[in-house]
């Protein structure tokens, strides 16, 4: 089963993938709230996840630097976006994310989009 770390500042959106992870198949090892708590937590985990869903607009630091922060510690970890801020797409992908959704979005986008994300090199 796929490992996932979510980071979204909005819990309501944290909540929605810890029920649907046994839908999507995959199994939620870590949560943020901010792009600092991102950094910081996925630094600290001893088993990495096999993707990191990331949110764009957060306090702090955005999805954008965090997921260069993150890609900085380990070039392997596999992010993908999913945000309501569709002009953030292009800059989310030059800073390393393997995929991009947007917010709101469906259940079958989301499987597809993680499944192709966790496929990518």
């Amino acid at each position: 089963m796929k490992k996932v770390m979510i980071v979204d500042d909005e819990k309501a959106v944290v909540d929605l993938f810890d029920v649907i992870q046994e839908v999507c198949d995959f199994q939620l090892i870590a949560q943020a709230y901010s792009g600092e708590d991102a950094v910081e937590t996925y630094s600290k985990l001893r088993m990495k996840p096999d993707l990191i869903i990331m949110d764009q607009r957060m306090p702090g630091i955005d999805g954008v630097e965090a997921s260069k922060k993150i890609l900085s510690i380990d070039k392997s970890a596999k992010i993908l976006f999913v945000s309501a801020d569709p002009k953030v797409e292009d800059s989310a992908i030059e800073a390393g994310a393997k995929g991009f959704i947007r917010k709101p979005f469906g259940l079958k986008e989301l499987e597809h989009a993680i499944k192709t994300a966790m496929e990518e090199k």
